[in-house]
């Protein structure tokens, strides 16, 4: 399958990470680096606890006209409110949809520091 939407280069230019992944490393980190995660059953609860814990700076969801069955809820019950603003959108021929959202500057939840985590996802 070719890689449409750009997954490649943004684990080429980001550090990756897995549902092994500690969230006090994350927030002990005193680095500029940029983190990519993989939405997935096994990576959903570090995803939850980022969000949780305000980790999360940019989210990229990517959209695929298929349905394959019972498929999975990434964002489980109970994350704190947070206010999101596209960056942009971009619709393929077979229908397909990248959608880049960014945490807003005008958020109303608590923010943790920003160089903590640079960017989640890159473009």
């Amino acid at each position: 399958m070719p890689d449409r939407f750009g997954i490649a280069a943004m684990k080429e230019t980001a550090r990756p990470l897995s549902e092994y992944t500690s969230l006090t490393m994350l927030v002990l980190d005193k680095t500029s680096a940029t983190y990519f995660i993989e939405a997935n059953t096994t990576t959903a609860s570090i995803i939850n606890g980022m969000a949780r814990m305000h980790l999360l700076d940019e989210i990229i969801l990517c959209t695929i006209p298929v349905i394959a069955g019972n498929g999975c809820r990434l964002f489980l019950g109970d994350l704190p409110e947070s206010e999101w603003v596209r960056d942009g959108i971009k619709a393929y021929k077979d229908g397909s949809l990248k959608a880049v959202y960014r945490k807003s500057d005008g958020a109303s939840v608590q923010k943790t520091d920003a160089s903590l985590l640079k960017r989640l996802f890159r473009l």
